[in-house]
C-alpha cells in the first residue's frame, strides 16, 4: 500500500511518502502533526520525503566518504548524496540538486523513524522558508486584544506550560509555542503540536485525548497536544517581545515591566539568528552546496531580528519556579494593555 500526502508551508511545497504499510502509523502521525499545512500543491514539490523499508537492494548499506558526526548519527557523502546513518538500520539518504531535495528513510524502528522523519520535516523546511524570508524564532507567539506578543525564555522556562494555561483564556490565539514566523516585523502561524514533558503535563492536569507521546533517541520523551483550528491566528504585525528570566526564588516575584529595545534584539539573537532551540539538523544543514543560502540565511535572520526589535516594545519578564504564577502575571499583563 503506498501512501501520500502535500503540505504547504507558506509556499514551500512538501510531498510526504510511505512505500509499506508497517509505516502507516508514522505516516498517520505525521500527517496530523503537521496538518496546519496540508494542501493539494499544483507544482513540483520543493521537498519529496519517502519512507521505505529497510532493503539493501535500495542502496541502503551504501555509505560513501566520512564527513562528520553528529550527536545522534554520522554523516557521509557520495558525489550529490549524502547519507546520514543512524544507528539500528536507520538512515537517510538525500540528494539535493537544482533547488530540489529528495530524501529517503529507511527504518525498522518506528519510534526512530518518527523523531528522523519529524526532526527532518522542521529543519528542511526550515531552511527553505528562511529563504524565503520567514525566519522561525524559539519563542511562543501569541494575540489578545488585537495585539501581538513574541515570549522568548530560557531554557526550561516552560513555554508549553504558559501556552497551555493561557488557553483557558479566552480571546487569545496562537502562533506557536515552539517557533512561529517572523518575516518583516509580521507574525506568521506555524503551530506545531503542544509539546511538553509528561510531569508537567500531569501536574498541569492536561487530559487530551489526541495526544500523543514522542519518544527520542537521546532526549527526554515528549507529549504531544494538537491545537484547534479556533485557537490559531492570521498573520499579524508583532507589537511586543517579553524576554524572560528566572528570579531569586527566596525573594523575588514573577514580574513583567518595560525594557530597552536591546534586550529584544539580544533575545532575537539568541532564539532566532543562531536559533537556539530551533531544529536545524545539522546532518541536512551543513552542505558545501549550501553555504552561499546559509550566509544568506544568516544575514536575513540578522536584518530581521533589527527590524522586529525597533518595530517592537520590549519587556523583560521575571519568571518564578510556578507555572500558574507565571500565567497569572502574564495574564494580567496582556489585560492592561490596549
Amino acid at each position: 500500500m503506498n501512501l501520500s500526502e502535500e503540505f504547504d508551508f507558506h509556499g514551500i511545497g512538501l510531498r510526504l511518502n510511505a512505500t509499506a504499510s508497517f509505516r502507516e502509523n508514522v505516516f498517520l502521525k505525521l500527517k496530523t502533526d503537521f496538518s496546519f499545512a496540508r494542501q493539494i500543491i499544483n507544482k513540483e514539490p520543493e521537498i519529496s520525503i519517502v519512507l521505505k523499508e529497510p532493503s539493501t537492494s535500495d542502496g541502503q548499506n551504501l555509505r560513501g566518504v566520512p564527513l562528520f558526526k553528529t550527536p545522534i548519527c554520522r554523516v557521509y557523502g557520495k558525489g550529490r548524496h549524502r547519507i546520514c546513518d543512524y544507528g539500528g538500520g536507520t538512515q537517510v539518504h538525500a540528494l539535493n540538486y537544482g533547488g530540489k531535495r529528495n530524501f529517503e528513510i529507511f527504518s525498522e524502528d518506528e519510534n526512530l523513524l518518527y523523531e528522523v522523519a519529524y526532526t527532518l520535516i522542521l529543519s528542511s523546511v526550515g531552511e527553505a522558508l528562511d529563504l524565503k524570508g520567514y525566519h522561525r524564532v524559539h519563542g511562543l507567539g501569541f494575540s489578545f486584544k488585537d495585539l501581538t506578543y513574541l515570549l522568548i525564555l530560557p531554557s526550561g522556562g516552560g513555554k508549553s506550560a504558559l501556552a497551555t494555561l493561557l488557553r483557558e483564556k479566552q480571546g487569545v490565539k496562537f502562533f506557536s509555542d515552539e517557533t512561529p514566523l517572523i518575516k518583516k516585523g509580521v507574525m506568521y502561524p506555524f503551530p506545531l503540536r503542544v509539546s511538553m514533558v509528561p510531569r508537567v503535563a500531569q501536574a498541569l492536569g492536561v487530559e487530551i485525548k489526541d495526544k500523543h507521546i514522542f519518544k527520542r533517541k537521546i532526549y527526554p520523551e515528549k507529549i504531544l497536544i494538537p491545537w484547534n483550528d479556533s485557537e490559531v491566528d492570521s498573520p499579524r504585525r508583532l507589537d511586543g517581545i517579553l524576554v524572560g528570566k528566572f528570579i531569586d526564588p527566596i525573594n523575588g516575584k514573577p514580574q513583567i515591566s518595560p525594557a530597552g529595545q536591546t534586550l529584544g534584539l539580544r533575545g532575537l539573537v539568541h532564539s532566532m539568528v543562531v536559533g537556539i532551540g530551533v531544529a536545524q539538523m545539522a546532518e541536512h544543514m551543513l552542505r558545501l552546496n549550501a553555504l552561499g543560502g546559509l550566509s544568506r540565511i544568516g544575514a536575513s535572520r540578522a536584518k530581521e531580528a533589527v527590524i522586529s526589535s525597533l518595530n517592537s516594545k520590549s519587556f523583560s519578564f521575571l519568571l518564578g519556579r510556578d507555572a500558574r504564577e507565571n500565567a497569572s502575571v502574564l495574564e494580567e499583563f496582556i489585560d492592561s494593555r490596549e
